[in-house]
């Protein structure tokens, strides 16, 4: 079986969230519609020898890929090793080149060498730490990790082929997996970071399960076929991005997992070859999203969009959340540009209804100002608004009915809340200019906007409270429900837009979030109960409020909008981590919870004063001999069964990996108790098995597994006491 889950981002179909059992070839898509800005600005390089001529301050102007090519031209050699072939190495390479990169200094460099801080590397790295693009690239990969782990694909173990994969920055997302993968790059500079990532095992924990080949993918592709294909971020770097999928096709037995770029034309263009712009030819082709769309649906039977998408401003579109606040709080910040005239608007565009509102309610405010104005010089009204009720009352009533029957069937909470901010807003420019006018006018449109509002607001509680009851689909894993993101995406923009310094809004939105707060939490409760498994309800509901908080603070909302949610997700975690501890370690975490009473009162430094004695009641030897002596034998396969289980559980991965961080602490806690309780039982000397204890040393510092690292940080403070450290005569 075969299908496709492709990645684009700019707008107009629906798909499903999560892909089951497929019984022919399928093929899913997700979309990226980015803006790149010109960089403009001065660079400052770091300074080496003051005779070395690389040392410079450029004045970088255009487009910031077209920048990285400086550094292949202007550097020669760094620590033994050439790093431009022009300048160093000739037009014909020595043996000693390394991939057509790297050349050894004996061989073509001789003896004259860049001071290190202006290795092109080191260079580039300043480069992008200035302008904040390496941080932003790392956003981008987790927020692109966590959209991966959340469609709840069947991964497990499967041989996989990455296209594309950069520095293997997404690898790690199928190694830890437990997948076969083989990288095909076609950029030499990435494949010497990647093979050295590799030998050193920072990246991938398992290299063994790892392959990487250097081939140019316009070309040609390797022989065979893989259950998955996954190719992230290349299609629209190629100059014949079609005839590339048709070759990826047969490649693929089960899934092709896809993420381009797309465009509102298709359209060729020139792009550097460098490093910044990834294009291999140095001509690219932009697809629109349908033309992408029509290829895979010829190339597979099945093809889908995915109903979410990466929680970043590269995807703009959200399938799931059509009336999304990114692309409506806009108008907050356009209420005084000039209102919409029919007859110009050529291109058919549609608009939001508090579009429409904003154009109509500027237009009657302008247009009553100058009639009251002119009323009150010609007819001497001394500023009554009598006759201009008189002349204009129709008018203003028109606007009213128009609203009151519009109101009748509108369930659009964020439309409404932003048509209550733009008559506030115009209420004050009147006041400014001290008219009077449409006071009467604005307060029954308010009376008229608040109430709709309240009923919409209350029919979404009604509805969560009544979803459970309503069969509403049950989860079928652990995964965020698309419940929780509609809901958080509607509680954000509410939140925003009535919480807003600038908002003026009386604190009349509380209440009603609250209870649909609480509704939700209560309906995601009850869905967690009915998965099974030992923890799958705990990672369900960990998922879930993380994916509400993250969410919040993309929207940056205040604390207490976030509160509630950050409280819950921690009463989670922590539930998580014990029970973890509790399958994994049972007979550590039962023993220090059951001895810790029986030792509270002893003094240690009194108790090695005494003479020798029994351990006190309640201590059982015997028991803590078995303790020390299984943990010792069998923690760290037990540590690396909760990392396996943790990278799959969460979907979202910083979050994953905060948790292991936890788990590893508390871990590392409960140890330390153990230790205290052995140290008060046997104050004076130290029984036989305590030669077995896990020295700090093991347990402090990092935590690693085939090289990867996880600093956590109460493994990187010493306990406060240490067995081996207090008896050396052991």
């Amino acid at each position: 079986m075969c299908w496709v889950l492709s990645l684009f981002s700019l707008s107009l179909i629906s798909g499903a969230d999560s892909v089951s059992a497929i019984s022919q070839p399928e093929a899913i898509l997700v979309q990226s519609f980015r803006h790149f800005d010109p960089f403009h600005g001065t660079i400052h390089f770091p300074r080496g020898r003051l005779a070395d001529r690389s040392n410079r301050t450029l004045r970088v102007t255009g487009w910031l890929g077209a920048t990285i090519g400086i550094f292949r031209t202007c550097w020669s050699c760094y620590d033994g090793f050439c790093t431009s072939r022009s300048i160093c190495c000739g037009p014909r390479p020595d043996p000693g080149c390394f991939d057509g990169l790297y050349y050894t200094r004996d061989q073509c460099c001789g003896t004259k060498q860049a001071a290190p801080e202006n290795h092109p590397e080191y260079l580039v790295q300043s480069l992008y730490e200035q302008l904040g693009i390496e941080q932003e690239y790392q956003r981008l990969t987790s927020r692109r990790l966590e959209h991966l782990a959340s469609l709840a694909l069947p991964l497990w173990s499967r041989r996989v082929l990455e296209l594309g994969a950069r520095q293997g920055d997404l690898t790690h997302f199928f190694t830890d997996r437990g997948c076969n993968v083989t990288i095909v790059e076609p950029r030499k500079s990435n494949i010497v970071t990647l093979r050295q990532r590799l030998v050193l095992g920072n990246l991938f924990p398992e290299p063994g399960r790892v392959e990487i080949r250097s081939m140019d993918v316009e070309d040609s592709l390797p022989q065979g076929v893989w259950d998955i294909v996954f190719c992230y971020g290349l299609l629209y770097h190629l100059q014949e991005p079609e005839r590339f999928l048709e070759k990826v096709a047969p490649l693929v037995s089960e899934l092709l997992l896809l993420e381009t770029v797309v465009s509102t034309f298709v359209r060729d263009a020139d792009e550097p070859p460098e490093p910044a712009s990834m294009s291999l030819r140095g001509r690219v082709r932009f697809l629109r999203r349908e033309d992408i769309f029509r290829l895979l649906k010829q190339l597979f039977p099945y093809a889908y969009v995915p109903t979410t998408q990466p929680n970043h401003e590269q995807f703009e579109t959200d399938w799931a959340h059509q009336s999304g606040l990114a692309r409506r709080d806009a108008i907050l910040e356009q209420l005084d540009r000039d209102p919409i005239i029919a007859h110009t608007n050529k291109d058919k565009i549609k608009y939001y209804h508090e579009q429409l509102f904003r154009s109509h309610q500027m237009l009657l405010m302008d247009t009553a100002t100058s009639e009251f104005l002119f009323l009150n010089d010609f007819f001497d009204t001394k500023g009554e608004i009598g006759l201009f009720v008189e002349v204009f009352g129709k008018t203003t009533q028109y606007f009213l009915d128009a609203l009151e029957g519009f109101l009748g069937n509108c369930w659009d909470s964020v439309g409404l809340l932003l048509m209550v901010r733009i008559v506030d807003f115009y209420r004050k420019r009147m006041q400014q200019r001290k008219v009077s006018c449409l006071d009467s006018y604005l307060d029954a449109l308010q009376l008229l906007l608040w109430p709709r509002l309240r009923v919409v607001l209350d029919a979404n509680i009604v509805s969560l409270r009544k979803a459970y009851q309503q069969n509403l689909q049950a989860p079928t894993n652990n995964n965020p429900h698309l419940v929780t993101r509609r809901f958080a995406e509607l509680a954000a923009s509410l939140y925003f837009l009535s919480s807003s310094e600038d908002s003026g809004l009386p604190d009349t939105l509380q209440q009603p979030l609250a209870a649909m707060r609480q509704e939700f939490c209560t309906l995601l409760s009850a869905m967690a109960n009915r998965l099974d498994g030992q923890d799958s309800g705990l990672v369900f509901l960990v998922n879930n409020y993380d994916l509400v908080l993250t969410v919040f603070h993309e929207r940056h909302l205040p604390r207490n909008a976030t509160s509630v949610f950050e409280d819950l997700l921690r009463d989670q975690v922590q539930k998580f981590v014990e029970s973890q501890l509790m399958r994994h370690y049972p007979d550590l975490v039962t023993f220090v919870k059951n001895t810790e009473p029986a030792v509270a009162k002893i003094d240690e430094a009194t108790a090695r004063s005494q003479p020798s004695q029994s351990p006190p009641p309640g201590v059982d030897v015997q028991k803590m001999e078995q303790v020390v002596r299984n943990f010792a034998a069998n923690w760290k396969r037990e540590r690396d069964q909760i990392h396996q289980y943790v990278m799959v559980s969460f979907s979202n991965f910083s979050n994953g990996m905060e948790i292991l961080k936890q788990v590893l602490t508390q871990l590392l806690l409960y140890y330390t108790r153990l230790q205290k309780v052995i140290l008060k039982t046997f104050p004076q000397q130290q029984p036989a098995f305590a030669s077995e204890m896990v020295p700090n040393t093991t347990r402090r510092g990092r935590i690693s597994d085939g090289g990867r690292v996880w600093c956590v940080s109460a493994f990187v403070s010493a306990p406060e006491a240490s067995w081996h450290g207090r008896h050396s005569n052991g």
